[in-house]
Parts: structure tokens; C-alpha cells; sequence
């Protein structure tokens, strides 16, 4: 009986303690995750024109800034990175290189001290996140606006997708630790490019104005980047095209211009301090500069700036390379603002540029970008010379010859013109084109620069007058450039210091209209006055007829 009650109480307990104890189910606290923004010349990155990516290069535990119980993060492929770093040379050469001995993820970063050179921005540093990015593996974690989330500690490579926009370049990778909300710099420096024209009043510029035949100074200014350190080479490729001009080759030049060195506003340059004229590490190619076309284009190729030799050393991060040439504007040019920039006679450059400073630098491999265009114009003008009676302006004047000249140093220089269009200069007056009003009592002459001419008359319409004097011509413009597009804000012309008239700005025609005073006709002696002359005369004729025969009568009398 004691022994089954013993057993019952033994129960009873086992039975309290099943009831008693309710399951319970253990909930792990969450991970702490961080974020990285990407800063984007000191402003956050919250356009959608960049995106990036981060990869998880290293796990372990973050606490005051070190990161301990190292191995392979889930973005990168461990084995194949660490075979990558032991084969490049950036980081020595067999026992020799930093990695050598290294077995795992935790060795790899055993090794990444300042004492091996591995400092922030360092050369060693760059060739390994260069390295990373080539090893990564998983689709890692995107930004969103500039802010990549839901991180984890560890050391992670930042890249930036896709490829580079118009005129700009991709970041250099990036590598952080992640222990708690970071913010890292973008990583990218764009070059840029402007084309200039000089305009024959003295000064550099987008705009100018000349007559056809006349030799035109062109620059294109490359500023390169200001940060060019992440790229192994920089490739450059200047692209310059040209429309209505006839390029003369043996002028084209090259020059280096040093950082915080003023660009010279004179028509052509010269050596002097901070300014080289470049011989070397560059082709150069053409077309149109056979003298038998109006289009064409120039390139220069630099496989890589940052070895050109200038002086005793290289080019610069921040200095200029600059193309100069000269070329003359052709009978083929458009006349006029048609208000755009292919009828402005439009003359562009771009350039062609590395632009992933993770990959060679050296434009082969397809990771080069393009400048957006940049535009220069040079404008020419028609000037229309209508010949009027002087007493009824609706009475043109058929016949009338011209010269057109202006003074160049003192000296005329009269218009040399075929098909209505000006084909050059000559001080040689002979040579000089004899221009004649047609049966509207017109002629044209287009190809002109604003400028002040003269038109002087070397024969008059039958019936008229010869003028006096040349009649002075000035012809005024005013030009823009605005949005890479080239117009004429005012057209006017002046004629012998009268009040100025507007010119047609699309056609860029001015109309100078001429006078011409009919010849005097001298005074009559007609009527009654007229026929007593006819009598006096008829008179004397007969008084002396009368007079002969006496005389001879008188002789034979004396015989």
C-alpha cells in the first residue's frame, strides 16, 4: 500500500510539472543595419542619374572603428580575388608580393596596414578596390537616391551602374567600413571643351563676322580634369568640325597651359612661363584641307596625357591642352542668321575622354565618354545697291558701274566678286570687278564683313550724272550666342552718314540705295534768234561769193 501510494504521488508530480510548464518560443534580436550616402561634390546624390551599388568585401564585428573576426563577405568571390591580388604586381611580384602567404579572407586583411602601404587614397588601396570590383559576385545592394541601406558591418566596395551619361564619368570604386551610418565622396573629375573663334575687332569668342575669302583663327580649350589620379592612363581624342571654311593644316598647333595660368586673349601664342607648345604623344589627322571643300574636320589623339612630355615633366591635373588653326571662310557659307546651328556656318568641338577610371584608361576597351558639343559662328553679310532716279526713286537705273573697296592700313583694296559673291581682295585696281545694275537697276555682293565700304562709280547710266564722290557704305552688327546657338540681335547699314537702316537679319542682307541726277541740258538759241543767225550767215556767204567774181573780173580787165 505504501509502495502504490509512492508511485501515485511520484505521478501526480511528473504530471504537475507537464502542466505547469508552458512551451515558449525564443525570438532573436534583430542585426543593427547601417546605411551609405554617396556624396556627390559636397551634396547628397539624390538625382536618379547615379546609381550604385555596395558589395560586401569583408564580414565581421565593427566596435570603434575596428572591424575584428574578419572572413569573405557574401560580395565577393574569396578564391578569385585572392588569386587576382597575388597575381598583380601592384602589390610585388612572387614571395614578394604583400599576399603571397595569405589563405583566407581574415588573412587578406591581416595584411592591408599602413606599414604595407595599403594608407586612405593610396596607390595599393585603388589596385585593390580595382580587384574587388573585377571579383564581385550576387547583385549586392542598390542605392535609392544616393543612400544604400540595410547594411551589416563589414568592408564593403562601392561602384556605380551603368554607364556614364553625356559628358560625364563614372566614379573610381570605393571602399568603407560599416560599423554604423557612413558618407563617402564621389569619385570623379569630367574634362570640358570650348571652341572659340577670334574675331578680326580683337577678341576671343563664340561669335564673329568676316567677309568670304578672309583667313579665320579658330582654338579649341580643353580643360582637363582636376582629379585624374584613380586613372592608370587618360585618354583624349579632340574632335573639331568645320562648315564654309577651307582649313589651312600647316597651322595646326598644339599647347599645354599650365594650372593657375592665364589663356592669353592675343590672336596667336607663344611659349612662355606656364605655356608649351606640345611635340610629342599625340596624332593628328584631317580632312578638308585640300582647298577643294568647304567642310572637314581635324583630330588629335592622345593615347595618354598624362605621359605627353612637357618640359621636364607631364601634364597636370587641371591644366589645358589647346588646338589652334586657322582656316578661310568659303563661297559655300551661309549668309544670314537662319537661326540655327546648321545654317550658321557652324564650326563644333567635342571631345572623346576616359571615363572608368576602373578599367585601363586607355579608350581601347570602350569605356570613353563624349563632351556634349560646344559651337562657334562666324556670320557673313549681302549688301544690295539699288540705282534710282534722283527725282523718282521708282525709276531704276539700268547700267550703272561700280567699284567696291574698303581701306586696309591706308590702302584701297577693291572686291573681287563672281556670281554676286565676294571671291577676295586686291589693291591692284585693274584687277578690281566692274559691278553693273541689271534691268531692276541692281547688283548684289555677298561675303561681307561689318565693315565700312565704298562704292565708286566709274560710269554713269546714259543720261545721268557720274557722282562726284565714293559713297561711303557702313555696315553694323550685332551678334549672340546663346544655348550653342549663334544669331544676329541687329542688322544695320548707313549710307554717306545718313541715318542707319535695318538690314534682314535672316537673310543678312542690307540695302544701300543710290541716286542719280539726270545730265543738264544746255540752253537753246532756237526761234527768232535762230533764224537770224541763219540770215546773217546766209548774207556773209553771198556778200562773199559777190566779192570773188568782182576780183576776178577786175583781173582779166587788167590783162
Amino acid at each position: 500500500m505504501k509502495r502504490l501510494n509512492k508511485l501515485a504521488a511520484t505521478a501526480a508530480a511528473v504530471i504537475m510539472a507537464v502542466c505547469t510548464v508552458a512551451p515558449t518560443e525564443v525570438f532573436a534580436e534583430p542585426a543593427e543595419t547601417y546605411s551609405i550616402t554617396v556624396d556627390q561634390n559636397g551634396v547628397q546624390s539624390v538625382d536618379t542619374k547615379h546609381v550604385y551599388t555596395a558589395y560586401q568585401v569583408f564580414t565581421g564585428n565593427y566596435s570603434n572603428g575596428v572591424l575584428s573576426d574578419i572572413a569573405w563577405g557574401d560580395g565577393v568571390d574569396g578564391d578569385a580575388l585572392l588569386a587576382a591580388l597575388k597575381a598583380d604586381t601592384s602589390f610585388g611580384e612572387g614571395e614578394a608580393n604583400t599576399f603571397a602567404d595569405c589563405a583566407d579572407g581574415a588573412d587578406v586583411a591581416a595584411k592591408m596596414t599602413s606599414e604595407n602601404g595599403f594608407t586612405d587614397n593610396s596607390e595599393k588601396a585603388k589596385a585593390f578596390a580595382r580587384l574587388a570590383a573585377e571579383n564581385t559576385k550576387g547583385s549586392g545592394v542598390a542605392s535609392e537616391n544616393g543612400v544604400i541601406s540595410g547594411l551589416s558591418d563589414g568592408y564593403y566596395l562601392v561602384k556605380e551602374n551603368g554607364a556614364a551619361a553625356e559628358g560625364d564619368s563614372l566614379t573610381a570604386a570605393i571602399l568603407k567600413v560599416v560599423g554604423s551610418d557612413v558618407t563617402v565622396n564621389r569619385k570623379t573629375s569630367n574634362p570640358s571643351v570650348d571652341k572659340q573663334i577670334y574675331e578680326d575687332t580683337g577678341s576671343w569668342g563664340e561669335v564673329g563676322d568676316f567677309d568670304i575669302g578672309q583667313e579665320i583663327s579658330f582654338r579649341v580649350v580643353v580643360d582637363l580634369p582636376s582629379d585624374w589620379t584613380d586613372y592608370d592612363k587618360y585618354f583624349l581624342n579632340i574632335h573639331d568640325q568645320f562648315d564654309g571654311i577651307t582649313l589651312d593644316a600647316d597651322t595646326a598647333e598644339l599647347w599645354y597651359i599650365a594650372p593657375n595660368t592665364d589663356l592669353s586673349d592675343s590672336e596667336t601664342m607663344t611659349e612662355g612661363k606656364g605655356v608649351t607648345k606640345l611635340t610629342n604623344g599625340y596624332e593628328i589627322s584631317n580632312t578638308g584641307a585640300d582647298g577643294k571643300t568647304n567642310a572637314g574636320s581635324v583630330d588629335v589623339k592622345f593615347t595618354d596625357v598624362k605621359t605627353v612630355t612637357v618640359g621636364e615633366g607631364n601634364p597636370e591635373e587641371g591644366g589645358k591642352i589647346v588646338l589652334t588653326y586657322k582656316g578661310t571662310l568659303t563661297g559655300e557659307s551661309n549668309v544670314g542668321d537662319a537661326g540655327s546651328q546648321v545654317d550658321n556656318n557652324n564650326n563644333y568641338a567635342e571631345i572623346i575622354y576616359s571615363n572608368n577610371p576602373d578599367n585601363s584608361g586607355d579608350g581601347e576597351d570602350g569605356d570613353t565618354g563624349t563632351s556634349p558639343k560646344d559651337y562657334a559662328f562666324a556670320f557673313t553679310y549681302e549688301l544690295d545697291t539699288n540705282k534710282v532716279d534722283a527725282d523718282d526713286g521708282s525709276v531704276t537705273l539700268e547700267g550703272a558701274k561700280f567699284k567696291l573697296y574698303k581701306t586696309v592700313d591706308s590702302a584701297k583694296n577693291y572686291a573681287v566678286v563672281e556670281g554676286g559673291k565676294l571671291t577676295g581682295w586686291t589693291e591692284n585696281e585693274a584687277e578690281a570687278s566692274e559691278l553693273v545694275t541689271d534691268g531692276f537697276g541692281r547688283f548684289e555682293v555677298a561675303g561681307l564683313d561689318a565693315d565700312t565700304y565704298y562704292l565708286e562709280e566709274t560710269e554713269a547710266p546714259k543720261g545721268y550724272n557720274k557722282l562726284a564722290k565714293p559713297v561711303k557704305v557702313v555696315i553694323s552688327a550685332d551678334l549672340k550666342e546663346e544655348n550653342e546657338t549663334g544669331s544676329i540681335e541687329t542688322l544695320t547699314i548707313s549710307v554717306d552718314n545718313g541715318e542707319a537702316a535695318d538690314g534682314d537679319k535672316t537673310t543678312g542682307t542690307v540695302e544701300a540705295v543710290i541716286k542719280n541726277s539726270k545730265g543738264s541740258t544746255l540752253p537753246s538759241t532756237g526761234g527768232i534768234g535762230t533764224k537770224i543767225f541763219h540770215g546773217v550767215g546766209s548774207a556773209l556767204v553771198l556778200g562773199s561769193g559777190v566779192l570773188l567774181i568782182s576780183k576776178n573780173r577786175m583781173k582779166k580787165e587788167q590783162n
